[in-house]
């Protein structure tokens, strides 16, 4: 989507792991938004409570989009909260 091209990133914060929470623009788009949009992202409602990607998720889900095509879609956060218990 944005491979190879210019975007301005606009800073939110830094989470509890050291990783930088931002939002990615590109010819003034929100990637973000745009990739929820398509299914190729998960919108952590937990942590971020923006209508736009809320309702976008919801489309994605209820279209069938992306990764929402799968019979039962793992949170990432899930999977690694899984992984960590198994490793125990």
């Amino acid at each position: 989507m944005i491979s190879g091209k210019e975007v301005v990133i606009r800073f939110r914060k830094i989470d509890r792991y050291g990783r930088i929470i931002a939002t990615v623009y590109h010819g003034g788009r929100d990637v973000n938004l745009l990739m929820v949009r398509a299914g190729l992202a998960w919108h952590y409602a937990y942590f971020d409570d923006t209508p736009a990607y809320r309702e976008a998720e919801k489309q994605a889900r209820a279209a069938r989009r992306g990764l929402w095509r799968q019979d039962n879609p793992v949170n990432p956060y899930e999977f690694r909260r899984q992984r960590k218990l198994n490793a125990k």
